[in-house]
């Protein structure tokens, strides 16, 4: 329960937080086997869906007349029309996408950048939200280069298959160009904020015609499983020529590579924490090193491609506090492809 508190100087707030025990037992064993060793507490998906009927059945006290008073006042905020405008626009700074129904157009921070190859570059995409199903996320964007003249374009299809555990099929397709020559400080390729700060270093700009299914699943609080099918074709807009045969027999230059690999990836993260919404949920990172290991299966001659390889990679993400200034975190690295 929050209180407006007003004094002759400013305004500000005072926070009151009430916790009820009810039923409760001491020293139970199967209370201790609950909570204290179960690693994973399941909540219910409709815990936050109960009307105020139920809670006033179901409340260990009745509310006092000053907590009914700021119930009655929040809601009250949230019928005003300048508030809901006010969160519209937060949401929109926040997300980059504007709703128009079960649509979101956006986002707003890739309507306009620029690169050498494109020139200036303009896109739109939109993404649906729980409007359009609590169950499928779809996204698709297009976008136009005036200095190569050419139409770019991708779109993705998520399914949430379950939530307890979380269990997600996501299918994607794009046709767009990637930076790979770009400077890792930088904000993304297709970013307005990119073009205004990009700093003159040589981009090796490639063309990539990419799709991919994945399979994602959680086996406890901190295990994750992902499997993937990827199909890549990589025009490059740079000098470039591989030679398909280290032997010289059937010797064949190409300025196009192609491949297809399965990947395979097991992610630790000790007691991490998510917020989950509808059908998509963030993750609140964990105190603990998290490590995602990957195992990539190139497939010759499956859909073009040119490669067989085995590629293992292994990641080390963490972060740190750094008082008084804040904190930082680091990522490491690492992979072998034989």
């Amino acid at each position: 329960i929050v209180d407006f508190v007003k004094t002759e100087k400013s305004p500000g707030f005072i926070g009151r937080k009430s916790t009820y025990f009810k039923d409760f037992v001491i020293n139970d064993d199967k209370t201790k086997e609950t909570f204290l060793i179960k690693e994973d507490l399941l909540v219910r998906e409709d815990v936050m869906d109960k009307g105020q009927e139920y809670w006033s059945e179901n409340r260990h006290e009745e509310l006092s007349k000053n907590e009914e008073a700021i119930y009655a006042m929040v809601d009250t905020i949230k019928n005003i029309p300048i508030a809901k405008t006010y969160a519209d626009v937060i949401t929109f700074v926040v997300t980059g996408y504007k709703d128009f129904g079960p649509i979101g157009l956006g986002p707003i921070f890739s309507l306009w950048s620029s690169n050498v190859v494109e020139d200036q570059r303009l896109q739109l995409g939109f993404k649906t939200n729980s409007k359009f199903s609590e169950k499928v996320l779809l996204k698709g964007y297009g976008a136009y280069g005036f200095g190569d003249k050419d139409f770019k374009y991708g779109g993705s299809a998520r399914f949430l298959l379950n939530t307890k555990p979380w269990q997600t099929l996501e299918v994607e397709h794009s046709n767009d160009l990637d930076v790979h020559g770009a400077s890792a400080e930088e904000f993304g390729e297709n970013n307005f904020l990119a073009g205004l700060y990009r700093r003159n270093v040589p981009q090796k700009l490639t063309r990539i015609r990419n799709s991919r299914m994945t399979y994602e699943r959680d086996w406890r609080t901190g295990w994750s499983n992902k499997v993937s099918f990827v199909n890549k074709k990589l025009s490059p807009y740079f000098d470039f020529i591989y030679i398909s045969d280290a032997a010289g027999q059937n010797l064949k230059l190409d300025s196009i590579v192609t491949s297809s690999e399965v990947k395979f990836s097991t992610r630790f993260a000790y007691r991490e924490k998510f917020i989950e919404g509808k059908y998509s949920r963030a993750s609140l990172g964990s105190d603990w090193p998290i490590v995602t290991l990957t195992y990539s299966l190139g497939l010759r001659g499956i859909l073009g491609s040119d490669f067989n390889y085995h590629r293992f990679d292994v990641s080390v993400y963490d972060w740190f506090h750094v008082p008084p200034i804040g904190w930082s975190a680091f990522t490491i690295k690492a992979g072998k492809i034989i």
